[in-house]
């Protein structure tokens, strides 16, 4: 898909991966629906970034937790550039660390459920049909690598993206063949601040390349997804230093 003058929407998009997301399809020529919740300063320099390349950028706020905000961006999103978007960046996330016996039902569970699997089947399925019944396109959601090799206390949170990932197939075969569903799963792509160098070793040990990743590695799939995907369609791509090979 040639992007130049398309429109992608991508939510969680002021900061970390999300940015880098939509900085590279706006260098590819795509405008911009930018999706965030509370970063309002950040994803304001995001779009300034994205507008400074002569791109359109719109910004769309929203509590992915919450139906109603979600149908509501997902309508904004089929008319806010006159257009249906061509792709779909499910970025948006919650990575929260919670023992099993800590887990509250609504606060984690649901929480994590409903901004990691819920929202992005909203928007997949609004945009996606509407993309099917037009020119067709890309939705390229953002799970996790860790889903192949999970880790402990963060059982929401792995749940939500194994069921992205079991849900992208199933998109895969409903909208084909005009829209293109895939997952990308990242590795470690930064370090959380209440990691100890201690552990912060181990996860380097565990990695085969030797070093962790970064957001451009994880836009840098979505980008070769958006633009030369038009035959990959159901796909878990891993993009995680090999931390996914069975050992």
């Amino acid at each position: 898909m040639n992007l130049a003058g398309k429109t992608a929407l991508v939510t969680g998009a002021a900061k970390r991966v999300g940015r880098e997301c939509a900085l590279f399809l706006a260098r590819a020529g795509a405008d911009i629906l930018l999706h965030y919740h509370r970063s309002e300063q950040a994803a304001e320099d995001t779009a300034n970034e994205i507008r400074a390349m002569g791109r359109k950028c719109t910004l769309l706020r929203a509590n992915l937790c919450d139906v109603a905000d979600v149908d509501a961006i997902a309508a904004r999103a089929l008319t806010a550039h006159g257009e249906v978007p061509a792709v779909l960046v499910n970025c948006a996330s919650d990575f929260r660390r919670v023992k099993l016996g800590d887990i509250d039902v609504a606060a984690d569970w649901d929480a994590m459920l409903a901004l990691n699997l819920r929202a992005p089947f909203q928007l997949a399925r609004t945009l996606g049909l509407a993309m099917a019944a037009g020119d067709g396109g890309k939705i390229i959601n953002i799970a996790d690598a860790a889903i192949q090799r999970p880790y402990k206390h963060h059982l929401p949170y792995l749940v939500s993206k194994s069921a992205l990932e079991a849900m992208t197939r199933l998109l895969a075969l409903e909208l084909a063949p005009k829209v293109q569903v895939n997952c990308v799963g990242p590795g470690t792509v930064i370090f959380n601040d209440d990691q100890s160098p201690a552990l912060r070793q181990a996860i380097l040990d565990a990695i085969p390349l030797g070093h962790i990743g970064s957001s451009e590695d994880i836009a840098r799939m979505v980008l070769y997804l958006a633009e030369h995907g038009d035959f990959i369609t159901g796909a878990f791509l891993p993009v995680d230093g090999g931390v996914a090979i069975p050992g």
